[in-house]
Order: C-alpha cells, then sequence, then structure tokens
C-alpha cells in the first residue's frame, strides 16, 4: 500500500446533499434586508453552514461554570489577586512592571471547563459555546464599563484578526468577532 492509499480522500461536500435539503427544508431564508454581518443565531444560514461544513455542538457546557468574581481579579493585568491585595492599583506584580493598557478583563483562569470551552470555539467550531462564552464576556465588559463610569458611546471594540488561513482552517470561524459580537451588542457599538 502507497502513502496516498493510506489517507482519506478529500470529498465536496464533507455531508451527502441529502443530508443538506433535510437540514434546511424547516428553515427560511433570510430577507434581503437581513444584517448578514451579525453572528448567526437559530435559522437558515446555520443550518446550511452546519450541514455542510460540519462543526457545531461538541458536548462542552458552561452550566456548572461561573465567571471569577471581580474582587478576585487584578483590573490592571487580569491576573489573580493574591490574599489581602487591593485590586485598584493593580496587583504586586504589575505595579512593578509598567503595562500599555489601563484595564484588562477576564472571566477566569484558563483552566478546567472555561478552557474546555474556549478550544471547542477555536478550534473545533462549536459556535454555541463561543457565544455563550461571548455572552459571558460581554456581562463582564458592561459590569466593568458601569464601574468605571465609561460611556459606552466613547467604546472601540476591536477584535484581534485571525488569519485567513485559520479561518478557513476552523470552517470559517472567526472566533474573536464572534466573541466582539457579543460584546458589541451588549453595549451597543
Amino acid at each position: 500500500m502507497t502513502s496516498t492509499e493510506s489517507q482519506p480522500r478529500f470529498t465536496w461536500p464533507p455531508n451527502p446533499i441529502g443530508s443538506v435539503r433535510e437540514a434546511v427544508t424547516d428553515s427560511e431564508p433570510p430577507d434581503a434586508g437581513d444584517n448578514l454581518g451579525r453572528s448567526p443565531g437559530p435559522g437558515f444560514w446555520p443550518a446550511l453552514e452546519s450541514a455542510l461544513l460540519g462543526g457545531g455542538s461538541v458536548g462542552v457546557s458552561l452550566d456548572q461554570w461561573s465567571p471569577d468574581p471581580l474582587s478576585f481579579i487584578c483590573p490592571r493585568c487580569g491576573d489573580t489577586l493574591g490574599e489581602g491585595e487591593a485590586g485598584g492599583g493593580g496587583c504586586a506584580t504589575c505595579r512593578r512592571s509598567p503595562l500599555v493598557w489601563d484595564h484588562a478583563i477576564r472571566l477566569g483562569v484558563y483552566d478546567g471547563a472555561l478552557r474546555d470551552a474556549i478550544t471547542a470555539c477555536k478550534y473545533r467550531c462549536d459556535r454555541g459555546v463561543g457565544r455563550a462564552v461571548g455572552i459571558m464576556l460581554a456581562e463582564r465588559v458592561v459590569e466593568r464599563l458601569r464601574v468605571e463610569r465609561v460611556d459606552p458611546a466613547g467604546v472601540v471594540l476591536v477584535p484581534v484578526p485571525t488569519t485567513t488561513r485559520r479561518r478557513l482552517s476552523n470552517a470559517g470561524l472567526d472566533h474573536t468577532l464572534l466573541l466582539a459580537g457579543e460584546v458589541g451588542r451588549a453595549i451597543g457599538v
């Protein structure tokens, strides 16, 4: 057997056309005036995308997970505060090192359920869990803007772009845009 015989053949579309028809039969196509730039919700486009490209839910759940309380997180660098560290001016680490930003926002330590959710969104195209993380991040941003008395109208939200190659390898999912979309909707930008 040659090395090319041991590799699976490329097939397009990844799923049989019959399954695509079944997936989108109950969904209505969008009106011409719909905002196609928004993140997809339940409906025609997500059903078509999932049927053609796969992806979707990979079994990660954040039901039993909640973000760290703000009092546990350094507002300047996002690190976990130690016992007795005040949060206002930053933690001992970031007070010693100048930072190029004023504030950092995080949900929690990159571990366990949060890590599973982020990797499911980023590498396995799980838009549902990506939206769930985005909504939690949006709630944290709204809370932080309120505490800092920042007018959301003056906020500029910039998702860090991913490369075209990375986006294509992830079935077209730009995870930073997905997260930023949820935050943008929450703060009205």
